[in-house]
């Protein structure tokens, strides 16, 4: 059964529209931006972490967030 967005009435894949610029999309699979990926090692500098241990080539757009998010809360805490 083909699903579409209730919103746009875009095609729907697994629950996730597939226009980007709709509110339903989610950027699971989507590379991780420059934007992400430079803040990413900004955080790692501060915190003194290795790049080296992730793979920006192929990270995800929700990888990214989870390592954001993850390097936020180390460095509020002050480690």
């Amino acid at each position: 059964m083909v699903e579409y967005c209730k919103l746009c009435r875009s095609l729907m894949i697994k629950g996730n529209c597939t226009n980007r610029k709709c509110k339903n999309h989610i950027a699971k699979y989507c590379l991780a931006n420059c934007n992400q990926i430079n803040y990413i090692k900004d955080m790692l500098n501060k915190l003194d972490i290795d790049e080296d241990e992730y793979n920006f080539g192929t990270m995800k757009n929700y990888e990214a967030s989870h390592i954001i998010q993850k390097l936020i809360e180390r460095i509020e805490l002050g480690e």
